[in-house]
């Protein structure tokens, strides 16, 4: 029983109402709504410190619309302030709510609104936001789990075979002109020359893979992917458009305890799937080179965002398995990126 703002007995009349829309005599019953589906929300809401701000957890059992209204109080004049609004349908809420100084106590409120225009009363809690920084990329190496190559000294030609969800990487592509390496996923170069990149062999087969050493412990907070700077290849061909990033639980520095198999959950920690979209919402491939639109070319500059899920671990290594590109083909081709750029804090 939708629409009721509180839990209780109500008195209601019910009309039987002809095809010719006349109405019958009411017949009054009392019904007891169980308690709404906002106020179950707003009971289970936590506000928590995270990376430059909050992150706010709830549970919305029946997965009914609700929104959610984040403010802060100003510390002048000790009114709350509106900061964000997110809207959310799923049974599991988790959101966040960023671009506040760190290390700072600040008081934060939640409230829960359902589609009926019913608040629950305010959430307040004080938090210090946690600091965050780029993680410096000179650290970073490739590791090389291998389970078809022995000591992963050498790759092989993976044209059309299928492969394990756990090998370890893919090797590179390469053509006249071309200086496509590894590394070049962390050389701080953003949508810079297309012909330097991370770029696979393009008949390799999907799902792929590689492994990074961060060189330290951090908490993380997020990773930025720009793809490859080529207009054939630019929300088209290689482009990545799903995304999954695992962080490895063990986090020593002998890359020879890490397991090399990507299914076991004691091994590797899922961090998340992330969706790549265009500007405007779609996921279908551009039909042309030239097609893009100035709310492209400004997504393309930031990057694709991916904020990490909180794991109670600081994390040494990641693995980042590419599920899907923006090819028309889905079950191979070559995965390009231009650069990627991970955050988060060894505090």
């Amino acid at each position: 029983m939708d629409g009721f703002g509180i839990e209780g007995d109500f008195k209601v009349k019910l009309y039987s109402i002809s095809a010719g829309e006349a109405s019958s005599e009411p017949v009054e019953v009392t019904v007891h709504p169980e308690k709404p589906p906002y106020l179950v929300a707003y009971e289970k809401v936590q506000i928590l410190p995270n990376f430059m701000g909050i992150r706010v957890v709830s549970e919305n059992e029946t997965g009914a619309k609700l929104t959610f209204r984040t403010f802060k109080k100003d510390t002048v004049t000790n009114e709350y302030i509106e900061v964000g609004t997110d809207y959310v349908i799923s049974k599991e809420i988790e959101y966040y709510n960023r671009g506040h100084a760190a290390d700072t106590l600040q008081y934060f409120r939640v409230q829960v609104r359902d589609r009926w225009g019913h608040w629950s009363p305010p959430k307040d809690a004080a938090c210090s936001p946690w600091f965050e920084t780029e993680l410096p990329k000179n650290i970073f190496n490739e590791v090389a789990l291998c389970n078809l190559s022995g000591d992963g000294s050498s790759v092989p030609d993976q044209t059309g075979q299928y492969l394990p969800s756990n090998f370890w990487g893919h090797k590179m592509h390469s053509w006249s002109g071309s200086d496509v390496q590894f590394r070049y996923l962390y050389n701080g170069t953003v949508l810079g020359s297309s012909s330097q990149c991370y770029h696979t062999k393009p008949a390799a087969p999907l799902p792929q893979h590689f492994t990074l050493d961060l060189g330290a412990q951090y908490n993380l907070s997020r990773m930025v992917l720009w793809p490859r700077n080529d207009a054939a290849n630019l929300f088209r061909g290689g482009h990545p458009q799903i995304v999954r990033i695992y962080g490895a639980s063990y986090n020593g520095p002998d890359t020879e305890q890490l397991v090399d198999d990507i299914n076991d959950p004691e091994a590797w920690l899922d961090l998340g799937i992330f969706y790549f979209s265009r500007a405007d919402g779609s996921f279908d491939p551009y039909p042309g080179t030239g097609d893009r639109t100035a709310e492209d070319n400004a997504l393309l500059e930031k990057g694709h965002e991916m904020i990490l899920k909180a794991v109670d671990q600081k994390i040494r290594y990641l693995r980042v398995q590419t599920l899907k590109c923006f090819s028309t083909n889905t079950t191979s081709g070559a995965v390009m990126i231009s650069e990627i750029s991970i955050f988060g804090s060894d505090k």
